[in-house]
């Protein structure tokens, strides 16, 4: 059984920051879920961070979590479906492995 952190590890740590990812990895996770903001290309604003990673973009996440956590990202886009499922097919980081 795999074990994801929602948002990181939602109800120990704020939501979608490093703290929160750190909290993850504290706790055993295997993985994590976070939100990514499509505001234009590309599409690399995590959703809802608070604190001081006010302004935490995918990149930071991804580097933090690379080698430690495996890294689910729910791409949230508003009123366009389409426009995420395109952002998702051409994004040059959908195919790298962690």
């Amino acid at each position: 059984m795999r074990r994801i952190g929602h948002r990181g590890a939602k109800g120990h740590a704020p939501e979608n920051t490093i703290a929160g990812f750190q909290k993850a990895i504290d706790l055993g996770c295997d993985g994590v879920e976070t939100d990514v903001a499509h505001r234009g290309w590309p599409a690399r604003h995590i959703a809802r961070p608070t604190g001081p990673d006010a302004s935490l973009v995918l990149d930071e996440v991804l580097d933090f979590c690379r080698g430690k956590l495996e890294v689910n990202i729910e791409l949230k886009c508003v009123a366009s479906e389409k426009r995420a499922h395109e952002t998702g097919v051409v994004s040059p980081r959908s195919s790298i492995a962690f």
